[in-house]
């Protein structure tokens, strides 16, 4: 075999591993690429059902999406000031929290809480999600801005709240 013929192949060879290799990052990326929608659309229903345990005032609703350690800053009563521990603990007072709520007007009523300018970020096994709340004052009083933190672990293929961090602010 002459050594034009052997260069030929190897460029020919050479050509078809670098075809080969550029389709294999191409499926690699694509499939990164859907994780990450997929990892943000599981957090962002995680989210969705903090949200509404709260509406709803249904603890165990909130318990269900929050991991064994999870912890909690809570800017007011029934929370302790100091960092809350454990699913249970956290659990706890939420229904604390809403055994004190005053009732619906109507059975089957909610709060409705929308948050703004959700912001989901996420690094491995871990994700930050941030957003607001505005809700109109209560006769009186100033408006507020209520500002979240939620940091969020994942195991295997689901996700649950491990930290949140929340607190309000007069407008």
């Amino acid at each position: 075999m002459t050594r034009a013929l052997r260069a030929g192949r190897l460029v020919r060879c050479l050509s078809i591993l670098a075809m080969l290799v550029s389709f294999a990052l191409s499926l690699m990326f694509a499939h990164a690429g859907t994780t990450r929608e997929s990892d943000e659309a599981k957090v962002q229903h995680v989210l969705q059902e903090f949200v509404a345990g709260i509406e709803t005032g249904n603890a165990a609703r909130i318990g269900a999406v929050l991991e064994d350690d999870a912890t909690l800053f809570w800017p007011g009563p029934p929370a302790t000031p100091h960092r809350t521990k454990s699913r249970a603990s956290i659990q706890a007072m939420f229904g604390e929290s809403f055994a004190a709520r005053p009732k619906p007007p109507a059975p089957g009523s909610t709060i409705k809480i929308e948050p703004k300018e959700l912001v989901i970020e996420i690094s491995g096994d871990v994700a930050l999600a941030t957003f607001e709340l505005a809700s109109p004052p209560p006769p009186g009083q100033s408006a507020r801005l209520g500002r979240r933190t939620f940091v969020l672990r994942r195991h295997g293929d689901e996700w649950k709240v491990w930290h949140l961090h929340a607190s309000n602010r007069d407008l």
